[in-house]
């Protein structure tokens, strides 16, 4: 099935076209055109995510257009949808809260409860293993109830809402009996089947039925590739479970569909699921190939002693010799290859998640700031220009003597630094605070975000070591600096490596 996932491929992409087509006929009305992009999210949904969320963002705009606001509200709940699957929670939580849930009713407030369930269980899935876990897990539980108690109850949103709230309850056989039903009605291929069966595996694993797990986990995976569904999660448990049973190779080849897949959907949670197996089942790949290595040295010391008695088994030697180094040859360009894999990925979920968020705030609050200052800069010149136009000169000479305009920039500049730097270190008081003796804590006054002290470390934390470069951003001498520096260091709990710490501490982006 894995081999016929290119001639899937480009059938889906034939359909798309198609589609695609119609658009550009320019006599499209508004709705009409709204109608195709619809269907056109629909088919990239679970295929491919930048052009479901190009033509989400478009229905949003012919929406808006239109005056639409039912329209506006369903667009905005399938936009939540495809950034919350993409793992950038933050802007799904903002797109969920513009949307007034008193304009909606039946099934839309339905499936309104449901995105916000969805958006906290797949933090939960990001966050597994940390404290966040249980309280992202409760929150989708209270979405939950709200659906069971309001939902229509020969709706699937219904039977599978309650089939997973009564799991949370250890009701597996209930459970499994709401979703095996409504399984009949479905075909393999389609998403509502691949989503079902995935929901059987794990209420299965949740009773301890393994072989059941594995079962439904594989027909998840097959109506996956079959329908073109990228956004899947059944191949790399599919993945996991092979590994565990000792079955490597296959592990290794599931892993590398689950991360191919993930690469060709284009977002950042499934490829971070995977990268968290892929050290676990290199190191199985390579134990299992190191097994077979001390396997074949152990033969070939038996047929050397063998060919002493018979010199037809060197043949026999020289053919295995020749495989033995081919077969080693490939290991090693694949561990090359895996390692290179390897870093990058770590690479690449640890700096770009930072990276981003600190270029995009800082961009913005740069042009922000730019476009004030230049506006000011002009008033002032019109401003001393009128005035050496009417001869005022004493009046021009207390403007160009005053420091009015520098100190409300630099106060302006201060204000913009702190709230920029807050967005991506909004626990950077605090954390500083651990640092320091409990008599040295830094508190910022009610009329400011950072005192000069924090913005010190901020610009530390930031990447500026230097002094010189510190004073010249905060226009503090370069003495300053040094004394707060040392200030800081004096009152800190590690004086040795006070700053060191301050540079580790985390962004919430």
């Amino acid at each position: 099935m894995i081999m016929l996932q290119s001639r899937f491929t480009d059938e889906k992409i034939k359909e798309i076209n198609v589609i695609k087509s119609i658009l550009k006929d320019k006599k499209l009305t508004d709705i009409e055109r709204y109608s195709i992009n619809s269907k056109l999210f629909k088919e990239y949904e679970a295929f491919k995510y930048d052009s479901a969320f190009k033509y989400v963002e478009s229905n949003i705009q012919l929406a808006s257009k239109m005056g639409d606001q039912h329209r506006i509200m369903l667009s905005k709940l399938e936009k939540a949808h495809i950034i919350s699957v993409a793992g950038i929670f933050d802007e799904a939580e903002n797109v969920l809260n513009s949307i007034d849930f008193n304009l909606l009713s039946g099934e839309d407030l339905m499936n309104y409860y449901n995105q916000w369930c969805e958006l906290y269980l797949f933090k939960a899935e990001f966050s597994n293993g940390t404290q966040y876990y249980n309280g992202y897990i409760d929150r989708a539980k209270f979405y939950r109830k709200l659906i069971i108690d309001n939902a229509n109850k020969d709706s699937y949103l219904y039977t599978s809402t309650l089939a997973n709230y009564v799991c949370q309850l250890q009701q597996y056989d209930k459970a499994i009996s709401l979703l095996s039903a409504y399984l009949n009605k479905l075909n393999s291929g389609d998403r509502q089947y691949s989503i079902v069966t995935s929901t059987l595996a794990f209420f299965y694993y949740c009773k301890g039925d393994y072989e059941q797990q594995k079962k439904y986990l594989i027909l998840s995976a097959t109506s996956d590739l079959k329908g073109c569904i990228r956004e899947n999660n059944s191949i790399r448990e599919l993945s996991s479970i092979l590994f565990a049973e000792g079955n490597v190779e296959r592990a290794y080849k599931y892993l590398n569909v689950s991360i191919e897949d993930a690469n060709f959907y284009g977002t950042r949670l499934r490829n971070t699921q995977a990268s968290l197996l892929i050290p676990q089942i290199v190191s199985g790949y390579q134990t299992e190939q190191h097994a077979q290595h001390k396997r074949i040295v152990i033969l070939l010391i038996a047929i050397s002693i063998v060919a002493i008695l018979l010199i037809a088994g060197l043949t026999v030697i020289y053919w295995l010799l020749k495989r033995y180094r081919r077969a080693n040859y490939k290991v090693k360009l694949m561990n090359i290859e895996l390692n290179k894999a390897i870093e990058k990925l770590q690479q690449t979920n640890g700096l770009m998640q930072e990276a981003n968020g600190i270029k995009e705030e800082y961009l913005g609050r740069f042009l922000e700031f730019s476009s004030i200052l230049i506006d000011n800069v002009e008033q002032q010149r019109k401003t001393e220009n009128r005035l050496a136009k009417d001869h005022k000169l004493p009046e021009l000479y207390e403007i160009l003597k005053s420091n009015e305009f520098i100190n409300s920039h630099t106060k302006q500049f201060y204000q913009n630094f702190d709230s920029a730097f807050l967005n991506i270190y909004p626990n950077f008081v605090c954390e500083v605070n651990k640092l320091l003796n409990d008599d040295g804590q830094i508190i910022p006054k009610q009329d400011e975000k950072l005192t000069t002290e924090l913005r010190i470390l901020a610009l530390i934390r930031l990447g500026f070591t230097d002094n010189q470069k510190i004073s010249s951003i905060l226009r503090s001498s370069i003495t300053t600096i040094y004394t707060y520096r040392s200030k800081l260091k004096a009152r800190s709990k590690y004086k040795d490596d006070f700053e060191q710490k301050v540079i580790k501490i985390d962004s919430y982006i």
